[in-house]
């Protein structure tokens, strides 16, 4: 009888320590895994946001550095049109109002004015330049001589400027050349009559942008205005001036972000006319004189019919492998676009870093946390095993207190039967 209470007591002890050591190591398991999907949840979602927050970051300062450098740009060409504007403006005037103007001349040249700018007549072919009409217009139009070389100095990009009239006479500011000087009684002949910056002004009526040509003396790529001049209500010829293109060439090379980010400029017609070589991703696609409204890229040609017609605005596309943001801003002077690329994977790398450091972060944590469970389970182990001994010693004496009564009730009984 004392084996039987002393084993059932037993077993009802290590039952009921079994089952609440269970349930705490159910308890312990689950928390174990709410850590990890919680940590895991936490980086996804961190991601998430600091991805978005990047591209958004990204998108509004690329579209701002489109915007400068567009402006940059194109405040240079528009006070280089003005200065133009200025001077065709004063020749109209002469022209117009002669009586309120002295004839004047030019200087006559010689070795002490070789460095500097000076200010030239020539004449077209056939053109004499005896004409009372030619050498008249010469003589009034000397009075822009001193202006015409003070706005050639102003812009150390100018080339050069100069006028030139219906009748074939030309007015034009140079660097001095000893042959300006040695062959100073040898007429100088000037065809303008076919040059972009004659003809397209007086067609049109109004100052206008050439296409961008290669100096004939430098190589350098220059770009022409022209303004129309008028004698009264009759358009009599035109003023002019060259820009060498190297500050709006600087302006597109330097004008990256990161290391694979490039910037090129389109003219109105699409046309690829400056781009920065600094990329490997920006493949012959983006050579200059490429025209990207014929590419197979139709998220890029969308971008560049957005940017010809004028507007500014950032999208995407793929050019090679790589996802980039293209935000492209208006030149509206020349009819230009100013337009930057730069992928996205290269802006997002400090958000994958900083992922890449959170799981390493939570991965240390997870392996904390089981090494902590590891120790419980094996503290929990030998409690159970330590409150069993407990419990059968316990049990045992219970047992011997219980049933010993019991025993010796018995044998009094029998004795009085």
């Amino acid at each position: 009888m004392r084996r039987k209470v002393f084993r059932t007591m037993v077993w009802i002890a290590i039952m009921s320590l079994l089952v609440s050591e269970g349930l705490m190591l159910v308890q312990m398991l689950r928390v174990d895994d709410l850590i990890i999907q919680g940590n895991e949840e936490s980086g996804a979602m961190l991601q998430d946001l600091s991805s978005a927050a990047m591209t958004g970051q990204m998108t509004e300062s690329l579209g701002k550095l489109a915007e400068n450098k567009a402006e940059y740009a194109n405040d240079k060409m528009e006070s280089f049109a003005s200065a133009v504007e200025s001077l065709a403006g004063q020749a109209t005037n002469i022209l117009s109002y002669p009586g309120r103007y002295k004839p004047d001349a030019l200087n006559e040249l010689g070795p002490l004015d070789m460095g500097s700018t000076i200010c030239l007549a020539a004449y077209a072919d056939g053109v004499d330049p005896n004409d009372p009409a030619v050498a008249d217009d010469l003589a009034l139009l000397c009075n822009l001589r001193e202006a015409m070389v003070t706005v050639n100095d102003s812009f150390p990009a100018m080339s050069t400027n100069y006028i030139a009239m219906e009748n074939g006479l030309y007015l034009g500011t140079e660097a001095m050349k000893e042959e300006y000087y040695s062959d100073r009684n040898e007429v100088l002949r000037f065809n303008s009559f076919e040059r972009p910056w004659y003809v397209e002004p007086m067609e049109a009526g109004t100052g206008t942008f050439t296409k961008i040509f290669a100096d004939v003396d430098t190589g350098r790529a220059t770009i022409s205005y022209g303004a129309p001049i008028y004698r009264k209500d009759k358009i009599a010829g035109v003023c002019a001036a060259g820009i060498y293109l190297d500050d709006i060439e600087k302006a597109v090379t330097t004008g990256t972000i990161g290391n694979e980010g490039f910037s090129f400029i389109v003219n109105g017609d699409g046309q690829v006319i400056f781009h920065s070589t600094s990329s490997s991703i920006s493949d012959s696609t983006f050579d200059e004189g490429t025209d990207l409204l014929q590419t197979d890229n139709e998220d890029l040609k969308v971008l560049v019919a957005g940017a010809i017609a004028g507007g500014k605005n950032v999208g995407t596309a793929v050019i090679g492998n790589s996802e980039c943001l293209i935000a492209y801003a208006p030149m509206s002077s020349v009819n230009w676009s100013f337009m930057m690329a730069v992928p996205l994977e290269e802006m997002l790398t400090p958000v994958y870093r900083l992922s890449a450091s959170m799981e390493f972060e939570y991965e240390n944590e997870s392996k904390t946390v089981d090494g902590i469970l590891q120790s419980t389970y094996v503290i929990m182990l030998l409690t159970v095993i330590g409150v069993g001994i407990l419990v059968a010693v316990f049990a045992l004496r219970l047992s011997k207190t219980l049933v010993e009564p019991i025993v010796l009730l018995t044998d009094e009984v029998k004795k009085v039967e």
